[in-house]
């Protein structure tokens, strides 16, 4: 494999500059797309750049077009993945953060009174206090 032209490579350049903004800026699928559709699309891209690496190891002139099939491939995986269903909706309580209880006129899920009690227990036992906060710079 030859030298490619400057014009070539100029045009090949804007095409893989166009198709890495169209990746993460244009107009996500229309369709929703499965996780295992995107790890495999994922997949071919690592894999050229494997082999672009072996190339650049091996001294073969193919490295650069390897290079650009991995380029294209993981940007089609990051335009897939923007068609892939993200989970927005309500908690499903598993805990990990604040909100409301189910019953907002139910009592609380956590007792404070008891929480301040058996803190200020064990700082007695323990000798340690809260310190008074700290200046950061």
């Amino acid at each position: 494999m030859g030298e490619l032209p400057l014009l070539v490579r100029c045009v090949l350049a804007a095409a893989l500059a166009a198709t890495i903004v169209w990746a993460f800026f244009g107009r996500a699928p229309k369709r929703t797309i499965s996780v295992k559709a995107v790890v495999w699309t994922g997949s071919i891209g690592v894999s050229c750049y494997a082999a672009a690496a072996m190339a650049v190891a091996f001294g073969r002139s193919e490295a650069a077009l390897l290079m650009a099939l991995a380029v294209e491939g993981l940007c089609a995986t990051v335009w897939l993945a923007r068609g892939v269903p993200r989970d927005e909706g309500d908690d499903d309580g598993g805990g990990g953060g604040g909100g409301t209880s189910p019953s907002p006129e139910g009592p609380s899920p956590v007792d404070w009174e008891q929480f301040d009690r058996a803190r200020e227990a064990w700082a007695r036992r323990t000798g340690s206090h809260p310190r008074p906060p700290e200046r950061v710079a």
